[in-house]
C-alpha cells in the first residue's frame, strides 16, 4: 500500500479538501500523507461544519465523501493528457457506454447493453495498447505507476462514509420533492433527468480506465507473487 500510497493519498486527501472549502466547512487540519501504522490512517482531513446549515451539513456531507471520485479521475486524466498523450479515452474511436435512459431504469436489456460496452471499452484498451507497442515506451510504464497508485486510492474509506447516509438520503427526499413540484410544470420531465444524468458519462471512462489499470497491475503481482513462493518454496 505505501508503494502507491504517496501518489493516491494527497489527491485522495486533497480533493477532500477542496470539497470542505466548497461546503463552507472549517478546515481544522490538513494531513496529505501522513501514514500511521497503528490505525492505518494515510492522511486525513479534519474540519467542522454548522449542524444547523442545510448547504453545509446535508449537500457538504454528501459531496465530500465522495470528492475522491472526482479528484481522482481528473488526475488519472492529467496522466494519461502529459504523459502518454497518444492514449486517449474520449477520442471518436473510442466505444460510447451505453446510457441508461430514465425509462429504461428498470429494463434488464439496458444493462446488458450497458455491460456489452463496457466489454468493448475494455477489449480497445487493450487492443489500443498492443496495436501501438506501448509497452516499448517508458512513458507508458511511468504513467501506469501513477494511475495505479491514483486508482488504488480514489475510493473512500469507511470512514468518509461516517456521515454520508444520513445526509444522502436527506438530499435525495428533497431531490424527489423537488421533482414531485416541477412535475406539473413541465412536458417531458424524462428528457430533464436523461440529459443530468448523461453528465455521468463524461466521468465513466476514467474510472473504468482506473478498474482497467487496477485490476491488470494486480494480477500481475499475484503472479509475481506465485513465483516468489514456488522458488523459494
Amino acid at each position: 500500500m505505501l508503494v502507491t500510497a504517496w501518489i493516491g493519498t494527497p489527491i485522495h486527501e486533497f480533493s477532500h479538501f477542496i470539497a470542505a472549502l466548497i461546503s463552507g466547512h472549517k478546515i481544522q487540519e490538513l494531513k496529505l500523507f501522513k501514514p500511521d501504522p497503528r490505525s492505518g490512517s494515510l492522511g486525513y482531513v479534519a474540519h467542522t461544519y454548522n449542524p444547523d446549515n442545510f448547504y453545509q451539513s446535508i449537500i457538504g456531507n454528501t459531496l465530500i465523501p465522495i470528492a475522491p471520485f472526482f479528484g481522482g479521475s481528473l488526475a488519472i486524466y492529467a496522466v494519461t493528457y502529459f504523459i502518454i498523450p497518444d492514449f486517449s479515452i474520449y477520442s471518436d474511436v473510442v466505444p460510447q457506454l451505453h446510457h441508461i435512459t430514465a425509462d429504461k431504469i428498470l429494463s434488464l436489456e439496458s444493462y446488458i447493453r450497458l455491460g456489452e460496452t463496457i466489454v468493448q471499452f475494455f477489449t480497445y484498451i487493450g487492443n489500443f495498447i498492443m496495436k501501438n507497442k506501448l509497452f516499448s515506451q517508458w512513458q507508458f510504464y511511468v504513467g501506469a505507476f501513477l494511475m495505479f497508485g491514483i486508482a488504488n486510492h480514489l475510493s473512500p474509506s469507511a470512514s468518509d462514509f461516517s456521515n454520508f447516509w444520513h445526509p444522502f438520503l436527506v438530499l435525495l427526499f428533497f431531490m424527489v420533492l423537488l421533482n414531485i413540484i416541477i412535475l406539473p410544470f413541465t412536458s417531458n420531465s424524462l428528457e430533464i433527468v436523461n440529459h443530468t444524468s448523461a453528465y455521468l458519462l463524461y466521468i465513466m471512462p476514467i474510472l473504468l480506465l482506473a478498474i482497467f489499470i487496477s485490476v491488470t497491475a494486480l494480477i500481475m503481482i499475484y503472479v509475481f507473487y506465485l513465483i516468489f513462493i514456488i522458488i523459494h518454496g
